[in-house]
């Protein structure tokens, strides 16, 4: 048996060797072969093909019964030519370039008189000149296609803007005419056919596919995901209720709970949704119209689970311990009760539009399905205004006293976003209920489309950022002790962990509120009238006509810059009290670095609110520059003042909390802006310095370099007390003051022998000059107990007597006589 085996170990090795003799030639041929055709396929063929894709989407874009979906898979074909063209020339260009070095190495051809040169550096000349002239062709061709390619992409862009317009912005006859809502009347009947006729259509389309053998293996799949998924429902519900939240939970704790609950309410729906559309589309049991539906469905289970779980994690209506919104249980529990109607109601018309669209309803029952969807979405939101209203106040028999109202608790946060959340709603009726009345009814139900979505993702991103806050301040904070271990563990100090966790908390939730922005308003969203357009399309970029586009583009102009100066002012805020206290930068430096930034902001803001008007930058610099004249006489001083604001902000000479004496007035810097610097004096009024006498004046700054300042206290000593024991007593009571420096040592001298005394003075350094006339009156004080418990008496100086003063000679007029 062993020898068997050997034989045939043998023989198979003998066989592979021979297989492997064989194989190698076309192993090796085969790519040097496919390699030779690529190199030979010139690049003008691609460039055809190219072209010849971009001719075709020319071609099916010149049709005008495009819908917004097609016009979204033409832009769709022309992305994979875009990027390939510009892979070709970034490609292309270094060759070009390389070629062209070598050709100029070259030189130029000799003339006819000049001597020959060598026949190698002739061919390669040649050579080179009909290689770069090749590609200089192909990069001519390529950049001429991408710009048509751009072009095209424009075209499209703008015939889906028309298609926006014409759908949300066309107007039919307001909900208050009665012939509004009898044509919807009149064509229902139809649409009930239109439905009992795509029932029958499924039913045909289902037994050409087996009939009922067909559903079998789809029951089965559908039975066993429902059996899993109540096997995990239920060991979710009993691991949930093993983890209530008590009152005094730590942040993380409540953020996890909530997203537990999050995820416990919109998964399992959604998943079962999701399986059910795939279980029948594999097994091919939906004919196209169907599809559509069936997704529409899709999308409504996942508005309403969505909707619901996202209300339950952050409303919490029947758990106050678990609530991450400061909302009492009456208006968490009204509030919940909106979001998951409205969702409803939302969904609800999602699925009934679809339906519209695959029986082909005519256009005024989709109008007035839209119509009675926002009518409901008014109706729900009126109510919880209503039921949530703020109790009126008591009308008492007595007067408040203005002290009385004085002491009143200032209105806090969460009541100001209440009742700005209040004044958002009754806006949201009045325009909602104009739009209907004028007959806007697609605006109408893409307005509060859009709300519906946009209040899902901000209750998903405020359960973001509620954990991305609790993990930054619990396991990445160095107050806390859970951020000390995780900073010991990773080998940082614990500032530098609570640095690097606010900056990466910070960029998270720019990155999350942007996403959240472009799936609200871009091509993910999910809206009634089914339009997908990116937020410029939507909103700043629709032309009804030749008015609108011009008001449009101011409008836009306005809400960009006041977007950017809100932007700037939040940025500011979180630097000022998440980024800058967590680093070791000094308060005036943090102060710096704000005002800088909120200047910057600024220049930007009105940059791009200038771009978004279409002025060109070079224009205002010639408008700047033919003023600049009147602005070097009319605004001399402002612009000087401007010009040492920013010196000081850069420079810091003077920074927010020093102690200044500047034109007779001394105080502390409160604040430094480009203009001016105000000094709070040591009476608690405040001084408005130009900042040009900051800079061109003389200043006397006191805590500059360091805070701590010189003070002298002079004390007069009678003759017969000994010069030692005073010195001893003065430098004792110096040195038991805590504010005293010990170095320098303090030092005692003999200035002057007066008249009746020793004139001694006492000089120390004390550790901040803002207490030095603190420090000043304790000495007196100690330095006065310490001499009378030595039985030293200070003489009592008496004032000097007031000078006469002198007469002015008088002034004869008569003749002076020597």
């Amino acid at each position: 048996m062993t020898i068997f085996l050997t034989r045939f170990a043998l023989a198979v090795r003998r066989l592979a060797a021979v297989a492997v003799l064989c194989l190698l030639p076309l192993v090796v041929l085969v790519p040097l072969v496919a390699l030779a055709a690529t190199a030979t396929t010139p690049a003008s063929s691609k460039l055809d093909d190219a072209r010849g894709d971009v001719e075709q989407v020319e071609a099916l874009l010149g049709r005008d019964t495009l819908r917004d979906r097609d016009l979204e898979q033409l832009k769709l074909k022309l992305d994979p030519l875009r990027e390939a063209l510009q892979t070709a020339i970034n490609t292309t260009e270094p060759r070009f370039a390389e070629i062209s070095a070598r050709l100029k190495e070259l030189g130029k051809k000799p003339e006819a008189d000049a001597p020959p040169e060598d026949g190698s550096i002739t061919a390669e000349r040649e050579e080179l000149e009909k290689a770069i002239s090749a590609l200089d062709a192909d990069l001519k061709q390529a950049r001429v296609l991408l710009l048509r390619i751009d072009q095209v992409g424009e075209r499209i862009t703008e015939r889906r803007r028309a298609l926006f317009a014409a759908e949300v912005f066309s107007r039919s006859s307001g909900i208050f005419n009665p012939g509004f809502w009898t044509r919807a009347i009149a064509v229902a009947p139809d649409e009930m056919r239109g439905v009992a006729y795509l029932g029958t259509d499924w039913r045909t389309w289902v037994e050409a596919r087996g009939g009922q053998s067909a559903l079998v293996q789809p029951a089965l799949v559908l039975a066993a995901m429902t059996v899993i998924g109540l096997i995990v429902a239920r060991w979710w519900g009993r691991k949930r209720a093993s983890r209530d939240l008590a009152f005094d939970a730590p942040r993380l704790a409540h953020a996890l709970s909530a997203w537990r609950v999050f995820l416990a309410g919109a998964v399992p729906s959604i998943a079962v949704a999701a399986v059910l559309l795939w279980v029948l589309q594999s097994h091919d049991l939906l004919p196209p119209r169907l599809v559509d539906l069936g997704q529409s469905i899709l999308v409504a289970v996942a508005v309403m689970a969505l909707a619901r779980s996202t209300s339950r994690a952050v409303l919490a209506p029947d758990r106050q311990a678990r609530r991450l919104l400061n909302f009492d249980s009456v208006r968490a529990g009204h509030l919940h009760r909106l979001v998951v109607w409205g969702s409803r109601v939302f969904a609800a018309t999602v699925v009934l539009n679809a339906l519209h669209k695959a029986v082909v309803a005519p256009l005024a029952l989709t109008l007035a399905t839209s119509a009675v969807m926002v009518l409901a979405m008014l109706a729900l939101v009126a109510w919880t205004l209503l039921a949530t209203r703020p109790e009126a106040p008591e009308d008492d028999a007595e007067a408040v006293e203005p002290d009385q109202a004085l002491a009143s608790e200032p209105e806090d946060d969460d009541s100001r976003a209440q009742r700005w959340l209040r004044l958002f709603g009754w806006i949201v009726i009045l325009v909602c209920l104009v739009s209907l009345s004028l007959g806007y009814v697609g605006f109408a139900a893409f307005f509060i489309g859009r709300l519906v979505i946009a209040a899902i993702l901000i209750g998903i991103i405020y359960l973001a950022i509620a954990l991305i806050d609790a993990v930054v301040q619990e396991a990445m904070s160095a107050s806390a002790s859970r951020g000390r271990r995780v900073a010991s563990m990773l080998g940082v100090s614990p500032s530098t962990l609570d640095v690097t966790g606010t900056v990466l908390s910070g960029f998270v939730k720019v990155v999350l509120v942007a996403f959240a922005a472009l799936v609200a308003v871009g091509p993910w969203g999910v809206h009634v009238v089914d339009v997908t357009s990116t937020f410029s399309e939507a909103f700043f970029s629709v032309q009804l006509d030749s008015l609108v586009g011009p008001v449009m583009a101011v409008a836009g102009a306005v809400v960009l810059l006041v977007g950017m100066l809100v932007v700037t002012r939040l940025l500011q805020g979180w630097l000022e009290r998440n980024l800058l206290p967590r680093t070791r930068i000094e308060h005036s430096l943090q102060h710096s670095v704000k005002q800088i930034i909120g200047y910057l902001g600024i220049i930007v803001a009105v940059l791009l609110a200038l771009g978004q008007l279409g002025i060109d930058l070079q224009n205002i610099a010639l408008v700047a520059g033919a003023l600049s004249v009147g602005i070097g006489f009319g605004l001399q001083s402002i612009v000087s003042n401007f010009v040492s604001g920013l010196i000081l902000l850069t420079e810091r000479p003077i920074r927010v909390g020093d102690t200044i004496a500047v034109k007779g007035e001394e105080g502390y810097v409160r604040r430094i802006s480009v203009r001016s610097t105000e000094i709070e004096t040591f009476e608690r009024s405040s001084v408005i310095i130009p900042n040009t006498d900051l800079i061109t004046g003389v200043v006397k700054n006191w805590t500059h370099g360091n805070p701590t300042g010189r003070i002298i206290v002079a004390v007069n000593i009678p003759y017969d007390a000994d010069p030692d024991d005073v010195r001893d007593i003065l430098i004792a009571a110096a040195c038991e003051h805590p504010q005293v420096l010990k170095n320098p040592t303090p030092r005692v001298f003999l200035l002057k022998f007066g008249d009746s005394a020793l004139q001694f003075e006492l000089r120390c350094v004390v550790a901040n000059v803002d207490y030095s006339l603190t420090v000043r009156s304790d000495l007196h004080f100690s330095i006065l107990y310490r001499l009378r418990k030595a039985g030293i008496v200070m003489p009592v100086i008496p004032p000097l007597p007031e000078p006469v003063p002198r007469m002015p000679p008088a002034i004869s007029t008569g003749d002076v006589t020597p």
